[in-house]
């Protein structure tokens, strides 16, 4: 159906009520009945509280029809819904649970009490989906998908959902924008007038019972809408462009506005349905590495004395991976994936790092099922800078009875190694090198030196060099010349 009348594309439900993946639900009424009551929040589910609706208010949802089917171009979602005196007005949200509700005696989440009958409470699960159904003026209908995220991490297999993971997380745009952060409260449109991944409708005139396979019943213009969803299609994004899902229930309510985020009115509870395009939903998450290059560390001890290049991948065995990041050397150690910065310089290429110094990259990922990974470290250090050195002393000197030369070497990384000091005789041209001794700080970043010139005589040049930890060397900023006697 459109606003206008019946359409070429109308979902043909007489055809398709009674087939296999079908579900067609009648809603209480009075007594039985199972609208939201006040206070109910729909990004909070620890505050749900469902009563009895004897007065059928508007927008009271009357029936529901859910139908899933595989095509060669995706998993296509049809839903129909008639409700009381919406007279074109449609504000509904359609929600998909990769979670079972469970049962009474074991209820995934918890149970509520309806009028005296208790149901099991739908459990969200990050990477649920909800679509939301609302027409505008003029009987213009928008369609939109957000997708939840839970304020916890999910358990790893076989653990249970820790506590509060149920009661507290947020509906993100497909592009992860959490909804409450949005102007207009709209999840992403998945039926623009170009390329639609979805379609939707309400009636235009009034659907007689012989038409109308969902209720049997008369349909006044304006409360029957319904709208198909090409599920995969429309969980298509650039980062995952080949979501898996594996859906095993869904519900329906309508709000008190367009706001996807108003207070909840009426419910039709969770029904079982599966919409997949893969297996059930794995727990198991991405696997992200870093490379280094050089693979082995270039200098001594670990250290590099270079440029090092750092590349961040990650795979999946069972998903698509939706995204990673990393950071490289925060001011805190990240916990967790949510608490890394949302882009990654490392991925794709990689990029360099050349300032001297130890670094440690942090890294995770998570995939189209919203297995999170747990924050990976790659730790390395570089010192590129050569240690500095000086000796002591006037530029020319005369030095008896085998007194040393001395100096300083410094190096603020890696630490100096040894220092050796070459003496040439300025007659013969002949050099003598000797490795000084340490004298104070040694192995430290700052070192005094000295060596002897015991069994030296004459004019000599002395010029002096040293090594760091790292294997860096250079040669001394000065040199003496010295008269040994």
């Amino acid at each position: 159906m459109t606003a206008d009348g019946p359409s070429a594309n109308a979902i043909d439900w007489h055809n398709t009520i009674g087939t296999s993946g079908t579900i067609v639900a009648q809603d209480g009424a009075g007594a039985t009945d199972d609208a939201f009551r006040a206070g109910s929040r729909e990004q909070i589910p620890g505050k749900w509280g469902f009563t009895p609706s004897p007065s059928s208010p508007k927008d009271d949802i009357f029936f529901t029809a859910y139908d899933s089917d595989a095509h060669p171009d995706g998993v296509f979602l049809n839903l129909g819904s008639i409700l009381k005196a919406a007279n074109g007005a449609f504000d509904e949200s359609f929600e998909l649970n990769q979670l079972s509700p469970g049962t009474l005696s074991k209820p995934t989440y918890r149970t509520a009490d309806v009028g005296g009958t208790l149901i099991a409470v739908p459990a969200r699960k990050t990477g649920d989906v909800l679509l939301a159904f609302d027409t505008t003026t003029g009987g213009a209908v928008r369609i939109g998908v957000c997708r939840w995220a839970s304020d916890q991490p999910d358990p790893i297999p076989g653990d249970p959902y820790p506590a509060g993971y149920f009661d507290s997380g947020r509906w993100n745009l497909l592009n992860g924008t959490a909804l409450d952060d949005t102007n207009d409260k709209a999840c992403t449109q998945i039926n623009p007038t170009t390329a639609p991944t979805a379609e939707g409708a309400i009636n235009g005139s009034t659907i007689p019972a012989v038409d109308d396979p969902i209720s049997n019943a008369d349909i006044t213009l304006g409360n029957f809408g319904e709208l198909s969803v090409n599920i995969t299609q429309a969980l298509t994004t650039t980062q995952n462009p080949n979501p898996c899902f594996h859906f095993e229930s869904t519900w329906t309510r309508t709000r008190s506005s367009n706001l996807v985020n108003s207070d909840p009115e009426d419910v039709s509870l969770p029904k079982p349905i599966v919409v997949a395009n893969c297996a059930a939903s794995n727990t198991t998450p991405p696997i992200t590495s870093a490379t280094l290059s050089p693979a082995v560390p270039n200098g001594a001890n670990a250290w590099y004395t270079s440029e090092v290049h750092v590349t961040v991948s990650a795979t999946d065995p069972d998903d698509a991976v939706v995204e990673t990041r990393c950071v490289l050397d925060p001011a805190t150690g990240p916990v967790d994936f949510e608490a890394l910065p949302t882009n990654c310089p490392y991925l794709g290429a990689g990029s360099g790092v050349s300032s001297d110094g130890q670094h440690t990259v942090y890294f995770a990922s998570i995939d189209s099922n919203a297995n999170g990974e747990s924050v990976k470290t790659a730790s390395f250090k570089i010192d590129a800078t050569p240690p500095a050195t000086i000796i002591r002393g006037a530029p020319t000197q005369i030095l008896l009875l085998g007194a040393p030369v001395t100096g300083t070497a410094r190096d603020n990384l890696s630490g100096i190694s040894s220092t050796s000091v070459s003496f040439i005789n300025l007659f013969t041209g002949r050099s003598t090198t000797r490795q000084a001794t340490c004298a104070s700080g040694c192995g430290s970043t700052v070192t005094t030196w000295h060596v002897t010139t015991k069994g030296l005589h004459g004019p000599y040049r002395v010029i002096a060099s040293s090594l760091d930890t790292a294997a860096n060397t250079a040669s001394a900023a000065n040199s003496i010349t010295a008269l040994i006697l």
